[in-house]
């Protein structure tokens, strides 16, 4: 079952709960009609779920025990369903490897937007934290009507990716323990990591005038630079520094009768 298929059979499920809800007695909170639903469960551990019911006018709200929250509307013919405090048994939320991996291409969106950072594990900026990232290897060796195709593979990598200067050190001592613990783990630009960690590494000097954000991203991909800083930061020492830089003229704008 495809997600819009769940979602529309969720939708079906609830608009006839509430139907249901009719045929019941209620309370009241205030002038609004309640239900305070008990509901045998399947599981081995817990006999009883309870749901809590309340509506306004055409609007009715559903509340789950393990976090679930529903609202539909007979009037609108809307619906929404919040999973985002869904308390998940971790056995049975292992769908399978099929669904794992149509998840990880795109193919089941979330119901609520994930965030611009869903691999995050330490916080930080868009340029500044770290994350632990599942990852799907992918390559091009194979053909269909002339035209080369993707071929995902079916076995994924767990990886770390800690860019940021700041957080290197953290992001080393995560990937070693990983290792050390006999889980396979592999890092993003590794070589970038180790040159940096041991010195080796180029570092970027660009105008005053320009910020350190992304600041690597004004080089080639063929110098390898990492981190960037301003000229005056090396502060006296700067007439120490110059025999190691290396300048590249800025372009000039020309009249089109000079170019």
């Amino acid at each position: 079952m495809t997600y819009e298929e769940e979602m529309a059979a969720q939708k079906r499920k609830f608009f006839a709960l509430a139907k249901r809800l009719d045929g019941f007695w209620n309370g009241f909170s205030g002038p609004d009609p309640e239900w305070d639903v008990l509901y045998p469960l399947r599981s081995a551990k817990a006999k009883w779920g309870r749901c809590y019911a309340c509506r306004y006018k055409t609007t009715t709200g559903f509340g789950f025990a393990n976090g679930l929250r529903a609202t539909v509307d007979t009037g609108e013919k809307t619906f929404d369903m919040d999973v985002s405090h869904v308390w998940f048994n971790r056995r049975a939320a292992l769908e399978s490897a099929d669904e794992v991996l149509a998840w990880l291409d795109g193919k089941v969106p979330c119901d609520k937007h994930g965030g611009d950072h869903p691999w995050e594990i330490k916080r930080g900026g868009n340029t500044t934290h770290i994350d632990l990232y599942v990852h799907r290897p992918s390559h091009y060796d194979w053909y269909q009507d002339g035209e080369q195709k993707e071929k995902l593979s079916r076995t994924v990598m767990v990886g770390l990716r800690g860019h940021h200067i700041g957080r290197i050190v953290e992001t080393v001592k995560m990937f070693l323990a990983i290792r050390n613990a006999g889980l396979p783990i592999w890092m993003s630009d590794a070589q970038s990591v180790r040159n940096r960690i041991l010195g080796l590494g180029w570092i970027g000097i660009i105008p005053e005038s320009d910020t350190l954000h992304r600041g690597w991203q004004d080089f080639p991909g063929d110098f390898h630079v990492a981190d960037v800083m301003h000229f005056s930061r090396f502060g006296r020492n700067r007439r120490h520094v110059l025999p190691f830089v290396s300048w590249k003229p800025l372009p000039a704008i020309l009249p089109r009768r000079y170019s």
